[in-house]
């Protein structure tokens, strides 16, 4: 497979294994006091998000698929229900720049001067999975791993462990016992497998944000895939400028 399709194809699902829908859920079906509250309280608490229409993060990115690895430092720019810019670099050289908005992913090669422009429903088709842009900017900025068509349960012998599932999806969220915190998240659609895995947590006022994770993705035609990410700097501040220009000289390649 071309590199920029595993790399489009790799960004995609880390992004979008959460399906992600920041709303409390109605389809609760276990109403026992549970460890430390009810199934709901667990839902209400994790799809409670803290608001922020912007992010904007520097830090270091480390992915590998089929033996081949890619690290280098990343900026990340995010406005909610818009735009996500992706800025990966290597020793101070940008190397690639990705857009993501609602309709469409585009890849910036710097190295090889050239772009690739992908639809974003044509992925979600041809993969059977949803996608959405708001998917990216909810895990970012809340931590959220509750989508609200979910049913789920809680295991009573460990009751920090939840399980969900809808007609095609099977999610699994571990969380802190302290603060109900998600600290990992495996999910099973079709014959895609992800494990999502918190590394280390910050604070913004008051609230716990993941500021390294590690994914681990399975997916029948890119195969195994990782992702370490660190996020040095964070912050939610407006956003007054997304820089995204191609090169006039560069071609398109799809």
């Amino acid at each position: 497979m071309d590199f920029r399709i595993k790399l489009i194809h790799f960004i995609v699902l880390i992004f979008s294994i959460q399906f992600l829908s920041c709303k409390s859920s109605k389809k609760v079906i276990q109403e026992k006091t549970l460890y430390p509250s009810t199934v709901e309280e667990y839902v209400q608490k994790l799809a409670t998000p803290i608001a922020k229409n912007y992010i904007q993060s520097k830090g270091n990115a480390t992915l590998q698929y089929n033996g081949s690895t890619i690290d280098g430092s990343i900026h990340l720019q995010s406005k909610k229900d818009s735009i996500t810019i992706i800025s990966l670099r290597k020793f101070g050289f940008e190397g690639f720049r990705i857009r993501i908005q609602k309709d469409s992913i585009t890849l910036l090669n710097r190295l090889e001067q050239n772009f690739s422009k992908y639809s974003i429903q044509e992925f979600s088709e041809k993969n059977n999975i949803p996608i959405e842009i708001s998917y990216l900017h909810d895990i970012l900025a809340n931590s959220c791993f509750l989508p609200s068509q979910f049913k789920y349960t809680v295991d009573k012998k460990s009751p920090q462990l939840i399980n969900g599932s809808s007609e095609h999806i099977k999610l699994s969220i571990k969380l802190d016992s302290f603060d109900l915190f998600p600290k990992e998240f495996s999910l099973t659609h079709d014959d895609v497998t992800a494990v999502y895995k918190t590394v280390k947590i910050g604070k913004f006022n008051n609230q716990n944000v993941a500021t390294e994770f590690n994914v681990h993705v399975n997916h029948p035609e890119t195969k195994e895939m990782k992702a370490n990410i660190h996020w040095d700097e964070i912050n939610f501040v407006p956003i007054t400028q997304f820089r995204f220009e191609i090169p006039s000289h560069y071609a398109r390649k799809d």
